[in-house]
């Protein structure tokens, strides 16, 4: 069983040669519930953009439900994680052109798009969802 959900040590974060995140020492322990709170431009985003994989630290050591960075296959972690934020708006380039059915089975492979071989029972469970979920 997991105890530390996330375990931050040191966590230093630079884009363009700009300090975004400094020093960062941060757990959060299972059963615990965090809200990030800050100005705009302040990290908020860099910081979860780090917990789920997308950024990798510039310093420091990131350990997410038992996957070291830098030791673990991260899109092993992505799978396991639920990620939904205005910051995935970058991505817009590539779900603009896709179906909501191929978004939701774009979630079977923690990806963002299909670009892997999809089964006739992934493509029907997405239609299962989108209904559900009343997308269609």
């Amino acid at each position: 069983m997991v105890e530390k959900v996330v375990s931050m040590k040191n966590v230093s974060f630079r884009r363009n040669k700009q300090e975004i995140l400094s020093g960062i020492d941060w757990e959060i322990k299972k059963d615990e519930h965090w809200a990030i709170l800050g100005l705009n431009g302040s990290g908020k985003t860099s910081l979860l953009n780090i917990v789920t994989g997308y950024h990798f630290p510039t310093t420091g050591d990131v350990k997410v439900l038992n996957y070291q960075f830098g030791k673990s296959y991260i899109p092993d972690l992505r799978k396991e994680i639920g990620f939904v934020s205005s910051a995935l708006e970058r991505f817009s380039e590539v779900l603009d052109y896709e179906t909501v059915e191929e978004i939701v089975v774009s979630g079977k492979f923690a990806s963002i798009g299909v670009y892997e071989e999809v089964n006739e029972s992934d493509w029907e469970k997405a239609d299962t969802l989108v209904k559900s979920f009343r997308l269609d």
